[in-house]
């Protein structure tokens, strides 16, 4: 039999078995495999790729743009880590709370980097820089290692809450540590009077 007759995007033989696996598509240039289930690249960077079919994301897996084993990256954290070890309140811990009592959420500062027990400021979360353009820039960083967050600009021409949208800006990474990179974000349609804020929510 020809050698390459068994070859697949996950695997090129299959002796009936079954697995919740998954391989890139784009990435492989296989479409088709003897087992597993093939994804498009954005699909194998989402989470609930994995979890809706049972892959266990609080003790063995952490998203780092693809999923990976929490015991090869102990330098990545989760969310709950961080709270721990930061002596977070157990009844301040959500996604919302700010135990520092200073409005910035927990989530917000773990996607940024700060202490979320240490009262920080706005120009701590983000810099009004001045642009050459007619827009608004802002000036921020996100930590590097965090998982299960999302963080990115939102603007509005006024503060109602249901004018706040992310979409329209330019980005571009102006310098990088080990532990975050720092961006600028440039919107340039926001009229006579625009507002920017940052957003952090959980990752699908």
């Amino acid at each position: 039999m020809d050698e390459g007759y068994y070859v697949g995007g996950f695997c090129g033989y299959n002796d009936d078995f079954s697995y919740s696996c998954f391989w890139n598509i784009e990435t492989s240039g296989w479409s088709t495999s003897a087992g597993g289930v093939g994804k498009t690249t954005a699909q194998m960077k989402t989470k609930s790729t994995f979890t809706d079919v049972g892959w266990d994301f609080v003790d063995a897996w952490i998203m780092d743009g693809y999923p990976v084993l929490k015991v090869f990256n102990p330098d990545l954290e989760t969310y709950q880590d961080w709270l721990y070890n930061l002596d977070v309140p157990a009844n301040e811990q959500g996604y919302i709370d700010c135990p520092a009592c200073d409005g910035i959420q927990n989530l917000l500062k773990y996607a940024i980097g700060l202490n979320p027990m240490e009262v920080c400021s706005a120009a701590d979360v983000m810099e009004p820089v001045a642009d050459e353009t007619n827009g608004v820039s802002i000036i921020y960083r996100k930590s590097k290692g965090v998982e299960g967050v999302e963080l990115f600009p939102i603007w509005s021409d006024s503060l109602l809450p249901s004018n706040w949208n992310p979409n329209g800006f330019e980005f571009a990474i102006i310098s990088q540590t080990d532990s975050n990179a720092t961006w600028k974000a440039t919107h340039s349609d926001t009229g006579e009077c625009g507002y920017i804020r940052l957003k952090a929510q959980i990752e699908d």
